[in-house]
């Protein structure tokens, strides 16, 4: 982080939430891949955010993955 801008707190705080942004998509993308997909332990599951069509086969197909879809306000059970 740029220390001159903590002194103004709005430009640090976009700042930080851009780096975590960055961070988190780096992160995602290397999920995606399956790089860490074998490493899962026993009791562990990798939990998506949409559908598992929409990443590789071979992480989709892994038997601990699980896409989410989060209820659409039009949807209801």
């Amino acid at each position: 982080m740029d220390g001159a801008l903590a002194g103004q707190p709005a430009r640090y705080l976009e700042q930080v939430e851009s780096t975590v942004r960055r961070v988190r998509a780096h992160l995602e993308r290397e999920d995606r891949r399956g790089v860490h997909i074998d490493k899962l332990g026993g009791d562990e599951w990798l939990v998506l955010d949409g559908l598992l069509s929409r990443i590789p086969p071979s992480v989709a197909r892994h038997r601990r993955a699980l896409g989410v879809i989060k209820e659409s306000p039009a949807l209801s059970f």
